[in-house]
This record gives structure tokens, C-alpha cells and sequence, in this order.
């Protein structure tokens, strides 16, 4: 009987320790979020303004869709075909603010003694998400930038005049990185799930996302989404 009982307490133990996942759905397909939810909104950094949208998924659309932990920023290199997508006319951008999500950021350093060289995690940071789903429709290869993340979109807000103007500016306007990084590519028919990060905020404009594509410009859905004055203002 003891050992039934410590067998059974060890059991409800594990169940216990098992990682939680967030489950999400999006229209006929579950998101099954490795990063478990959190709500609590952080302030905006106001020492950068540079758009981060980080890149969780690149894919074929399917019933179930599994988020890891982001893509690797660096790596194996994904090769593309010679024609590329140029007009985004075939292309959907996408913010359902209806699936939360969270955005997961390790803090790393490496401590050397002793002839070793070790990496150890200093902090793990969740933000609060929105969904980013991004469908190549075209029968063509969508070449979207290096690193894991968006760098070529940035949100935009409509002002008091009904103008549209952006927040910050997009990532690859101050990227001067020669690195190896791996390429964005999104292939004919598939889609991409990136995270749009929440902060606090206090007010609430309409606003929407704008993706550049060499020459082209698309624009997703529009959405409410809290902002901060302050960093509005230094545009």
C-alpha cells in the first residue's frame, strides 16, 4: 500500500511539473504556444523605437500548428528559389488581437574561470503578444530579410486628422550587421506567425501594421492597440 502511494505521488508530481501550454485558434487551425501565457504588460522602452516582431513559425497552413521557442537567428542558411515575390498583391497580413500570446526573451552571459567556458541564463522576460499570420498565397517564394524577426514592417497609428503615421522605424533602416543569419523565406502557399508585442500605454489609437517589400507595401488589418505618448511624440 506504501509504495502505491508513494508510486501515485510520484505520478501527480510529474503531471504537476508538466509544462503549460497556451492553446490558441486561428479560424479552422489550433496555435499550440510553447511559451506559456502571461498578461502582464511592461513599459514601452523609450531608448529604442526600432520595430521587433519576433518570428515563431514559417510553414504550410495545417490543423495544428506547434510555436516553439522563436527560430534560430543564425545557422543553416534556407535557400531560395530564383524567382522571388516582388508584388504583394497575393499577400495577407494579418493582427488577430483574439489569440494572446507571449513573447519569450532569454537574457544570456558567459563566465570563463578555471580554463572553462560556460554560458549561463540571467533572466527570462515574457511579453504579452498578439498574432501576426502573414499568407503567401502566390504560387512564388516571399524573401523577407535575415534574423528571425521582422525587418522590413513597422506599425503605423491614425492621428487626430485621420493620417497615418508610423511608430518608430523599421529594423533594417539601421542594420549594418554582416553576420551570418539565416534567411526569411516564406514559400509558396505557406504562412508565417510572428508575435506582435504589448505594453502599456495610455491611450488607444487605431492602428495597423505596414510590411515593405522592395518596392511594395502592405498593409494589414486595422486594430486598437495601446501606445505611449511619450514615444509618439519623438516621431
Amino acid at each position: 500500500m506504501n509504495r502505491f502511494l508513494i508510486f501515485l505521488a510520484a505520478v501527480v508530481g510529474c503531471l504537476s511539473c508538466r509544462k503549460q501550454f497556451n492553446v490558441q485558434h486561428f479560424h479552422e487551425t489550433v496555435f499550440i504556444d510553447s511559451v506559456s501565457l502571461d498578461t502582464t504588460l511592461k513599459p514601452m522602452k523609450k531608448h529604442t523605437q526600432i520595430g521587433y516582431f519576433p518570428v515563431y513559425y514559417i510553414g504550410p497552413l495545417q490543423d495544428t500548428i506547434r510555436l516553439g521557442e522563436k527560430l534560430s537567428s543564425h545557422g543553416e542558411n534556407k535557400k531560395f528559389k530564383d524567382f522571388v515575390l516582388r508584388n504583394l498583391n497575393q499577400v495577407t497580413l494579418t493582427v488577430d488581437t483574439s489569440i494572446k500570446l507571449n513573447n519569450l526573451t532569454i537574457f544570456e552571459s558567459y563566465r570563463t574561470g578555471d580554463d572553462t567556458f560556460a554560458k549561463r541564463v540571467d533572466s527570462i522576460i515574457k511579453e504579452p503578444a498578439y498574432a501576426i499570420i502573414l499568407q503567401n498565397r502566390s504560387d512564388s517564394t516571399l524573401f523577407l530579410g535575415r534574423f528571425n524577426y521582422l525587418r522590413s514592417m513597422v506599425m503605423q497609428y491614425q492621428d487626430q486628422s485621420g493620417k497615418w503615421k508610423d511608430v518608430g522605424k523599421a529594423a533594417f533602416s539601421s542594420d549594418a550587421c554582416l553576420t551570418f543569419a539565416k534567411n526569411i523565406v516564406v514559400g509558396p502557399k505557406q504562412i508565417l506567425i510572428a508575435k506582435l508585442i504589448r505594453y502599456e500605454g495610455d491611450f488607444t489609437p487605431l492602428c495597423r501594421l505596414k510590411l515593405m517589400n522592395f518596392d511594395q507595401t502592405c498593409y494589414s488589418n486595422t486594430f486598437h492597440f495601446k501606445l505611449d505618448k511619450s514615444i509618439i511624440n519623438q516621431n
